[in-house]
């Protein structure tokens, strides 16, 4: 989320012209001669204006044609060396830059070739704050901050990069707070971001084993944020504990297993703090009795979400690059999990998905496929084998590449795949019998969920 949000910053400076140029490109997706298409984007390459050039990009992007958008990309700066397209492609280059040194080099350098243009060096400044912060260079990241002019920008760089530094320079970035929470009070900010700083000033104290102060901080900000995820509410149970409030830690994570939000970490803290404030009590009868009444619901729940209809074929490539069909899985349970080594989400629930597997592994007839699909790189193939290797997956690997020739990913079309990850089952007869994406971030729910619908299909 947090690069989202500052990428975020520089796109709308980048491409604010495209939404401008909608004219062209649906003129380009009207077009359905091949040969026509060619001639009109040929011709927009020579007399056209480079917004008109980001139209095209903005066209292939659509089509998920990386080719092309490389291309024309090419031919843009060629044509115009200090526009928007170049600096982006230049901030792109900054903003993956893990040496600082070298980082430092490029911004240097940007600055000078882009002296005499529109570009809104603050954005630069805010690609540098956070590749400073990643690389806990507090020299670089203060430096950069200080060249910001606009005072939204410095707000977002301390909401999403202070805290990679708060480790190693609270006091630095206890004053950064201060100050942005100066702006605050004349009304620079909205009140969730108030409370992002306050959170921020929690991690400070934190740092410092001031942990009531750092307690009584971070509920002001929990209490009042919207969106109270599994990662804050694990945060505010360790808070709790380190100020031996057991009781009330037991709350904040038993409510957080009933909703099935648990996995293994949340889990071992709900059973210490069980044992603290129960201590005569056996907790393994009681964790047995909170996983069933989840279970029941789930399976409940999960029913309404089953359907059946005839699968539609679809090929795709072993690692060995053997490539199956559809047909070639019959007589067996499909779960299928598309993902891709870029997707947060996909990755994220790759722990549940690996004790799902485990809990299958001596079912013939349960069988496991991880495709990875909507590549963005030249090796997916390799990508995808290094992160199961590095993370201990053990998941049968298979690869939806595009076709060269459409630049489509077949398998995820042919199943009408819209966003990942997404969760398809098949079951023996060839039957879709369940399809869902997304991941909410609770691993005891998306297992309890498989497991149920499995064993639904299986039975129906």
């Amino acid at each position: 989320m947090k690069n989202i949000v500052i990428y975020s910053v520089l796109f709308n400076f980048f491409f604010f012209s495209i939404n401008a140029q909608n004219k062209v490109v649906e003129m380009l997706n009207n077009t359905t001669s091949t040969t026509q298409l060619t001639k009109k984007v040929d011709s927009l390459l020579f007399f056209g204006s480079e917004s008109d050039m980001q139209s095209i990009i903005s066209y292939y992007r659509s089509k998920r044609n990386g080719e092309k958008i490389s291309e024309i990309t090419k031919k843009i700066i060629e044509k115009f060396p200090t526009g928007k397209v170049a600096a982006n492609e230049n901030i792109l280059a900054i903003s993956k830059q893990e040496n600082v040194k070298t980082m430092e080099t490029m911004v240097e350098a940007f600055l000078v070739k882009f002296e005499n243009s529109d570009f809104d060096f603050d954005s630069l400044y805010l690609i540098a704050c956070d590749r400073s912060a990643k690389n806990k260079s507090t020299e670089h990241f203060l430096k950069y901050f200080n060249l910001i002019d606009n005072n939204e920008i410095k707000n977002t760089v301390v909401k999403y990069c202070a805290t990679m530094l708060i480790e190693k320079s609270p006091d630095d970035i206890e004053a950064l707070l201060n100050e942005t929470l100066r702006n605050y009070r004349i009304g620079l900010n909205n009140k969730d971001d108030y409370y992002r700083y306050v959170e921020l000033y929690s991690e400070i104290f934190e740092t410092r084993g001031q942990w009531q102060k750092a307690l009584d901080y971070f509920e002001e900000s929990f209490f009042n944020m919207k969106s109270k995820t599994s990662k804050k509410i694990k945060r505010y149970s360790d808070l709790l504990m380190e100020n031996k409030q057991y009781r009330k830690a037991f709350v904040v994570l038993d409510s957080l297993i009933r909703s099935g939000q648990g996995n293994t970490e949340l889990k071992n803290r709900w059973a210490t703090t069980y044992k603290k404030v129960f201590p005569e009590n056996d907790f393994n009868m009681y964790s047995k009795e909170i996983v069933g009444e989840i279970t029941k619901q789930s399976q409940e729940d999960i029913i309404k979400k089953v359907v059946l209809e005839k699968a539609p074929d679809f090929t795709l490539k072993d690692i060995d690059g053997k490539i199956h069909t559809l047909e070639d899985f019959k007589g067996k349970y499909l779960v299928i999990d598309l993902w891709a080594t870029w997707c947060g989400p996909c990755k994220r629930s790759f722990p549940a998905m690996q004790e799902a597997v485990n809990k299958y592994k001596n079912d013939k007839d349960v069988k496991f496929l991880f495709v990875h699909t909507w590549e963005n790189s030249k090796t997916p193939k390799q990508d995808a084998v290094s992160y199961l290797n590095e993370n201990g997956f053990n998941f049968d690997l298979y690869m939806d590449t595009k076709n060269p020739q459409t630049g489509v990913n077949e398998m995820a079309k042919a199943l009408s795949v819209n966003s990942i990850p997404a969760k398809i089952i098949i079951d023996k007869n060839g039957n879709l019998r369940y399809k869902g994406s997304g991941f909410g971030g609770g691993d005891d729910q998306l297992v309890v969920e498989l497991s149920a619908l499995i064993d639904y299909v299986k039975a129906n």
